[in-house]
């Protein structure tokens, strides 16, 4: 369960931290080409969200690699990753984007995954 709960953690950190990182750095023109939600909302809304899913990404794995950080943070960055994620889906329902809604689903999953756990570990 060890190393489930690891890959899971991994590979919401690695994601989210690129996207975070694109969503706040590269320019809203850009970020526009392949997601097209990004344009229906301010630049200041998308910098936020990218601030937001870059300290989601690495606030999900710096407990398990700075020990002295409480395991909480890890449960509270999943939680957050799934408020995130249920908005992503609400935003593609909104604009009709079906085909938009699997990839938050299987992070939601991810992340109730860690929490799971994370709880079960504790």
């Amino acid at each position: 369960m060890n190393i489930t709960l690891w890959i899971c953690q991994v590979l919401l950190s690695i994601i989210f931290t690129m996207v975070g990182f694109m969503k706040l750095f590269m320019p809203v023109s850009k970020l526009s080409e392949n997601m097209k939600w990004v344009s229906d909302f301010p630049t200041s809304f998308v910098r936020c969200l990218g601030l937001a899913e870059l300290l989601i990404g690495l606030l999900i794995i710096l407990p398990r690699v700075i020990k002295s950080v409480p395991f909480s943070v890890t449960n509270y960055s999943s939680y957050a990753i799934v408020v995130v994620m249920i908005g992503a889906m609400a935003l593609h329902i909104r604009r009709g984007e079906y085909n938009m809604i699997i990839s938050p689903l299987i992070f939601i999953v991810l992340a109730v995954l860690v929490i799971y756990f994370l709880k079960i570990n504790v």
